[in-house]
C-alpha cells in the first residue's frame, strides 16, 4: 500500500469514527424529568421507549399492557377533542394521543404548568410531532395534581388540563 493510500484510509477511518462520535451525542435525551416513558407507535405498530419511567427505569413492554389507558385525539380546526382529561394518580397509565387530522402535523407535551410550558422549562412527557393521520403512546406515572398540555406545532390554539387523581 502506497504512502498515499495509507494516508487516505487513516483519514476515511478517523471522518467515521468523529461521525460515529456524533451519533452517539446525538442519542437520547436522558435529562428530561422521569414522570413518563414516551413510546412511539406510529400506524406500521412499531415502537420504541425515549424517557425513564418513574421508577428511573425503562418500562418494559410486557407492563405497559397492564396499565390503565386514557385516549385523546387531535381534530380538524387545530383542537383537542378535549381540554380536560383525567388519569389515575400514582399509577402507570397508557395515553393514547391520535392525530386524526389528515395531513397536519401535530404533538402532545405534557409540563407541570402552563408557567413552565411558558418558560419552556422540561416537559414531563411528549410525542413526536407527526403528520396526520398517526398514533402515538405516552406511558405516565403522575403524583396527583393538575397539569398543563399542548400541542408544539399549535400552542395558542392547542391546550389542555390533565388532572391525575
Amino acid at each position: 500500500m502506497s504512502f498515499r493510500n495509507r494516508s487516505l484510509s487513516i483519514a476515511v477511518i478517523v471522518g467515521l469514527l468523529l461521525v460515529a462520535g456524533l451519533v452517539a451525542a446525538c442519542g437520547d435525551d436522558d435529562n428530561k424529568s422521569s414522570a413518563a416513558t414516551r413510546t412511539t407507535q406510529p400506524s406500521s405498530s412499531r415502537s420504541a421507549n425515549k424517557t425513564p419511567a418513574a421508577s428511573g427505569s425503562r418500562t418494559p413492554a410486557a407492563s405497559a399492557s397492564a396499565a390503565a389507558s386514557a385516549e385523546i385525539k387531535m381534530i380538524p380546526t387545530l383542537k383537542f377533542d378535549k381540554t380536560e382529561l383525567t388519569i389515575a394518580a400514582n399509577k402507570a397509565v397508557t395515553l393514547t394521543v391520535d392525530n386524526t387530522d389528515t395531513g397536519v402535523q401535530h404533538s402532545f407535551v405534557l409540563y407541570k404548568s402552563k408557567a413552565d410550558a411558558d418558560a419552556n422549562k422540561s416537559e414531563l412527557a411528549s410525542t413526536k410531532v407527526c403528520m396526520g393521520s398517526c398514533k402515538e403512546t405516552v406511558e405516565l406515572n403522575l403524583p396527583p395534581g393538575d397539569y398543563f398540555f399542548h400541542c408544539s406545532v399549535h400552542p395558542a390554539q392547542m391546550t389542555g388540563t390533565l388532572t391525575a387523581k
